[in-house]
C-alpha cells in the first residue's frame, strides 16, 4: 500500500511492525476513521434517512437538513441525507482517480471498504486485493465472475441511476473515468433543493 501514497480520500498507512516478518506476521497501523465503514453507517441510520430529492411540501421549509440531529444509543448524530451519499460518491471517485493515476487496481471497492472520518469524509481503504499495474494501465480480469451488484438505490433520481448504469457497461472504454464521475456527481449534488 505504500506505493499508493497520501491523499485526503485514501486511508493513510501510519506505520507497520515487521518485527516478526520471518513468521509472516506483519502488523499494519492505519489512521483512525471514527465513523467506521459506509455500509454499517448507512444501515444504522437508514430509519432517519432524508431523501432530499423527494421532500414533501410540508418538509420543504426545513432550511438546513444537515443541522437536524437524531439521538442514537452511542451519541447524537445528524441525519443521513441524499447530499451525504452524493458527497461520498465524489470523495470515493476522487480517491479512486488518485490511485488510478498511480496505475493501481484496487480490486475490492465496496461500501464495507470505504471508511468515514469524524467529519464524515469518505476514504478508500482495504488494499488487500490491490495490484500495481507496472507496465500497462489496463487490468484484464481472467475469470468469468458475476458482477457484485446486489441492488440499485431506490432513492436515486433518473440521472443518478443513469450514472450508475454507465459504470456497469461491459466495455471498459464505455464506462466513465473517475474524473468524469467526480464531475457528474458534483452536478447532481448542485441540483439538490437543500444543501
Amino acid at each position: 500500500m505504500s506505493f499508493v501514497g497520501k491523499h485526503a480520500n485514501i486511508v493513510e498507512l501510519v506505520g507497520a511492525n515487521t518485527e516478526r516478518i520471518r513468521k509472516q506476521d506483519v502488523f499494519l497501523i492505519f489512521e483512525f476513521c471514527e465513523n467506521g465503514n459506509v455500509l454499517e453507517y448507512i444501515l444504522a441510520r437508514r430509519e432517519y434517512f432524508v431523501d432530499q430529492f423527494n421532500l414533501s411540501e410540508s418538509s420543504k421549509h426545513v432550511q438546513n437538513i444537515k443541522s437536524t440531529t437524531v439521538e442514537y444509543e452511542n451519541g447524537i448524530s445528524r441525519r443521513l441525507c441524499s447530499g451525504d451519499l452524493i458527497q461520498w460518491a465524489i470523495e470515493i471517485a476522487t480517491g479512486m482517480d488518485f490511485i488510478a493515476l498511480k496505475n493501481v487496481y484496487h480490486g475490492d471497492l465496496a461500501a464495507r471498504n470505504i471508511l468515514l472520518t469524524r467529519h464524515l469524509v469518505a476514504k478508500v481503504g482495504d488494499f488487500g486485493l490491490a495490484k500495481e499495474l507496472k507496465d500497462y494501465s489496463l487490468y484484464v480480469q481472467r475469470m468469468n465472475c458475476p458482477l457484485p451488484l446486489k441492488w440499485m438505490p431506490s432513492h436515486a433520481t433518473q440521472p443518478l441511476y443513469d450514472i450508475l448504469l454507465k459504470c456497469w457497461e461491459s466495455q471498459p472504454q464505455d464506462r466513465p473515468s473517475f474524473s468524469d464521475l467526480m464531475q457528474m456527481f458534483q452536478h447532481e449534488l448542485d441540483k439538490l433543493p437543500i444543501n
